[in-house]
């Protein structure tokens, strides 16, 4: 008793009232336990006692809410851009499938969008080729010409150089050229005086007579050269005869052949391969000498109705061919892969193969003693003609001889002594200024070519070094930020004209047409919303003293007033972190995904009762919380056994307001006594305290989960603005016992 009140103490005053709730609501249930389990002939025992049996059963612990349906997976659609809508492909509550059209915008407005790409398109192009430009300045050909340009400017001062050196101090070498100039030039124009002076005086019987001995040599040349053509045209007629013949002779052979196997006469510009042949007649050697098909005369009979007659539909002569089979007393083989002919037998492939050969050797010899006649031939004319012309120049220069010297050829002469008297001039004047001192001017002036070409080639270096310069790092950066903001610009953009036609993202029911064609629209108006009705949540409030207990994936039963008698199942899926507190009343958001069966349609809105199972224990062994005696550490049941009491300890499991698990301690069938009216304020107070502070007893589970098990859990129900038939009272905690039901 003491253990009790100071309990009670610890209590605060609303405890003590709903202590006092459940104690009445316990006295209820035990007289109805009572009804339940005392069966005919039972045994009674005094007024206030009554002996209950030990059976198994199932231990529930549910907390029940309120709330509405909906539609948790839902898309509100926008074009993400300012624009005009050009077509409204759908109404509300219409069925779609994923990837259907919805709606688009107008052409003007996708016309703008693709202008958009585009120019994101060009400035992404052109800020990666800034930033090449700067990772890399120059090319490859722009470094090249830079180093030549060096090269150059090195050459064209080292030349500079060299010619001022040769004037101030020329050497052997550039004295002994300028000395042999003057040499050639005083013999060019001695030449060209002696020409000159002939050309006027006229020809001299030396050079007549030489002249005319020029005559006579390609006169000689031209009698021999064509004596020599006469003998190679004759010489070659002959080569070409023979050749003929024999090609003549390998044509009437491989003809015969022919003939002698097929029975034919081949024109000669039809004379192909053998191969080639019998492809053409579209037959084949070894079907055409089969040996299966030869005559065969056995024991005097005939196996064949006679000698057949020729086939005119085909190539061959059939009565050559029967007579070779049948009548050739030797063998016949058709191939001899050896090259060897039978003994006392023919080989037909080797015959036609050996008298193409033939022929084809015969005519390839026919072709090049043609082509070597036609050589020979060609050379010796040639080699008139070049006696003729050389002939024809003799007795032309003869006649120049003989004629009067041409007033324009005088002048031509003339012109050339002029020439090479200027030219001995200006070698001699090169040769006085190497021999005395160099002109003031001249030195000056290379000097000076000297000093552009030193400037010239500084500059070139120092071009060439500013190309092979190090990048700046911070304008890489730059330029590589420029390039990410273009390239996210024109993701942006082409996401954008992508989404100028509105795609239904999931299968569903369309539940909002915000627009109609023709309306002008922001980047974040709504313009559709699909909703996915196969997946369903049960949208309520669980009260803070059950919000513990209810874990996410906690099985649920959920009931709609609008399919009466038929309960879905359910599943947690979210607890909120978040409270709401409604006049002091705190409650936690809670979803509750159902299970939809096949055939049915919910609509969002229905009203929902879910219970939440918070903790089950299956078919274990139940007794009242008012059979329970003894204390918190060592609780008791008595047991009656033959008529008499017995305590006995026993280990306890989890409790709802009216039963409690035994875990060890007793049997099914045992009967335990129970006060069941009057009883004593020790034991009542006892039960009460077991369900207010359950998990103290040892091997005894913690309470039922939040810490609160037993006695009415008062839960709010927020109404949703969709008109939700929760209310603000909410649901009351359900504790469900299933006693007797069997293992």
């Amino acid at each position: 008793m003491k253990l009790f009140s100071d309990a009670l103490k610890v209590l605060k005053p609303w405890q003590i009232g709903l202590l006092a709730f459940v104690l009445a609501g316990a006295i209820g249930a035990t007289y109805g336990a009572y009804i339940l389990f005392t069966k005919p002939g039972q045994e009674n025992t005094s007024g206030n006692q009554q002996l209950i049996p030990v059976q198994y059963g199932n231990l529930v612990n549910q907390v029940s809410i309120n709330g509405s349906l909906l539609f948790p997976n839902r898309e509100t659609l926008t074009f993400g851009t300012q624009g005009t809508i050009g077509q409204v492909l759908v109404e509300e509550g219409q069925t779609v499938k994923e990837g259907q059209t919805l709606a688009s915008l107008d052409s003007t407005t996708v016309a703008t969008l693709k202008r958009a790409v585009a120019q994101a398109r060009v400035t992404l192009r052109d800020a990666e080729e800034a930033l090449e430009k700067v990772k890399n300045p120059n090319t490859a050909f722009e470094l090249a010409q830079a180093e030549a340009s060096v090269a150059n400017a090195k050459l064209t001062q080292k030349n500079a150089e060299e010619a001022l050196a040769k004037l101030l101090e020329p050497t052997s070498q550039v004295m002994a050229q300028a000395k042999s100039a003057v040499t050639s030039a005083k013999l060019s124009a001695e030449n060209a005086s002696k020409a000159l002076e002939a050309l006027k005086t006229g020809a001299t019987e030396e050079d007549t007579a030489k002249a005319q001995s020029q005559i006579d040599s390609a006169d000689t040349l031209l009698a021999n050269a064509q004596r020599d053509l006469k003998l190679i045209k004759t010489e070659w007629e002959g080569k070409i005869k023979a050749a003929q013949d024999g090609f003549d002779t390998a044509t009437a052979s491989y003809k015969g052949v022919l003939k002698k196997w097929f029975g034919v006469e081949i024109a000669n510009e039809a004379i192909i391969a053998p191969g080639s042949l019998l492809s053409s007649w579209g037959a084949d050697l070894a079907t055409l000498y089969d040996p299966d098909a030869r005559f065969q005369v056995i024991g005097g009979s005939s196996y064949t109705s006679g000698i057949p007659s020729d086939n005119p539909a085909t190539p061959w002569n059939e009565v050559t061919v029967y007579a070779w089979l049948n009548l050739y007393p030797g063998r016949i083989a058709v191939t001899c892969e050896t090259g060897v002919i039978p003994v006392q037998g023919v080989c037909i492939q080797k015959e036609l193969d050996d008298e193409w050969t033939r022929y084809q050797q015969a005519k390839d010899t026919v072709d090049t003693v043609q082509t070597q006649q036609a050589k020979a031939v060609a050379s010796a004319e040639s080699t008139v003609t070049r006696s003729q012309d050389s002939l024809a120049t003799a007795k032309n220069s003869l006649a120049d001889l003989k004629a009067d010297p041409d007033p324009l050829e005088i002048e031509s002469k003339k012109s050339q002594v002029e020439v090479t008297l200027a030219t001995l001039e200006k070698a001699e004047e090169d040769l006085a200024k190497l021999l005395g001192e160099p002109d003031p001017l001249d030195v000056e002036t290379k000097e000076k070519q000297i000093a552009v070409a030193k400037a010239s080639l500084a500059k070139a270096e120092e071009d060439l070094a500013e190309l092979k310069g190090s990048v700046d790092s911070l304008i890489v950066v730059l330029r590589e930020a420029e390039v990410a903001s273009a390239q996210q610009a024109l993701e942006t953009a082409t996401q954008r004209q992508a989404d100028a036609t509105l795609k239904s993202p999931l299968t569903g029911i369309v539940s909002l047409v915000n627009v109609e064609a023709g309306q002008a629209v922001s980047a974040n108006t709504p313009i559709v919303e699909v909703v996915d009705p196969t997946t369903v949540e049960v949208d309520g409030t669980v009260g803070e003293i059950d919000v513990l207990s209810v874990k996410e994936g906690a099985r649920a039963d959920v009931t709609l007033d609008a399919l009466s008698g038929r309960t879905l199942q359910g599943t947690v899926s979210t607890i909120s972190s978040a409270a709401r507190n409604q006049q002091g009343v705190v409650n936690y958001p809670i979803r509750i995904t159902i299970q939809v069966p096949q055939g049915i349609q919910l609509r969002e809105g229905l009203s929902a009762t879910a219970s939440i199972v918070l903790r089950e224990e299956l078919n274990v062994l139940l007794v009242p919380l008012q059979a329970l005696y003894g204390t918190f550490e060592k609780p008791v049941v008595k047991v009656r056994i033959n008529g008499v009491t017995e305590e006995r300890p026993v280990v306890l499991g989890n409790s709802d307001d009216y039963w409690v698990a035994v875990r060890q301690g007793l049997a099914e069938g045992e009967q335990v006594l129970m006060e069941s009216q009057r009883a004593t304020a020790g034991q009542f107070g006892f039960g009460q305290a077991f369900r207010q502070f359950q998990g103290q007893f040892p091997g005894a589970p913690p309470g039922g989960p939040g810490g609160a098990p037993g006695g009415q859990r008062q839960q709010q129900q927020q109404q949703r603005p969709t008109g939700g038939t929760g209310t603000d009272s909410g649901g009351q905690g359900q504790q469900q016992r299933t006693p007797g039901s069997g293992r």
